[in-house]
């Protein structure tokens, strides 16, 4: 993933670690060398992947709590 979010709507510079809705660590396995990202393998809600920053769409790995809905839960 080469652009990510450092948290939702802070102006900060990209970081592919975080998750664009949270800023949590978006355990991306393209950032960390591993060839794919478990991203490919799940289907995230449409209304998780609205909430993404158009700009950041289709370039930014959320993180798999939010992928689930579940952002701003107890783990």
């Amino acid at each position: 993933m080469p652009d990510a979010h450092a948290g939702p709507d802070t102006g900060a510079a990209p970081d592919p670690t975080r998750c664009p809705l949270c800023g949590a660590d978006n355990a991306c396995g393209l950032v960390s060398g591993a060839g794919t990202c478990w991203c490919v393998a799940v289907r995230i809600p449409d209304t998780v992947l609205a909430q993404i920053p158009p700009a950041l769409r289709d370039v930014v790995c959320v993180c798999p709590r939010c992928a689930a809905g579940r952002a701003g839960t107890p783990a």
